[in-house]
């Protein structure tokens, strides 16, 4: 079960390998990059999630950049040591037999997806000084 989306961005091969040639410094502006087109969604998250104690809303945050197979990712939602206050706001997302769903992760993901885009796209062409 996952308390985050990740996703990443297709269509950037040519300023992924110039990135990669640089170095720490493109692995910099990638890191950079990531977490600013990361920001409008989790405000958006923050701002949907039901709040009753304020700790599942709290428990909203960026993870940090990781490299994978296809480039790098970085994670928005619930990264909570306590796995309680996780499952309870996986509940509160998709419901359960006895409650109804309250969706905020997905929609806000929809809702700013493109202006996340635009962002990293921005970023990433602003370090490359393009």
């Amino acid at each position: 079960m996952s308390n985050t989306i990740s996703y990443s961005i297709d269509g950037f091969e040519d300023l992924t390998r110039r990135i990669t040639e640089m170095g720490v410094k493109g692995s910099r502006i990638e890191n950079a990059a990531l977490n600013d087109a990361a920001q409008p969604i989790y405000e958006d998250m923050r701002e949907s999630a039901p709040v009753r104690t304020g700790r599942g809303r709290d428990s909203i945050t960026i993870g940090s950049p990781k490299r994978t197979k296809g480039g790098k990712i970085i994670s928005i939602g619930i990264h909570d040591a306590q796995r309680d206050t996780g499952l309870h706001m996986y509940y509160v997302e998709f419901g359960t037999s006895r409650a109804d769903a309250h969706p905020f992760i997905r929609p806000a993901f929809e809702r700013k997806k493109r202006e996340s885009y635009d962002i990293l796209k921005q970023r990433v062409k602003k370090g490359l000084g393009l």
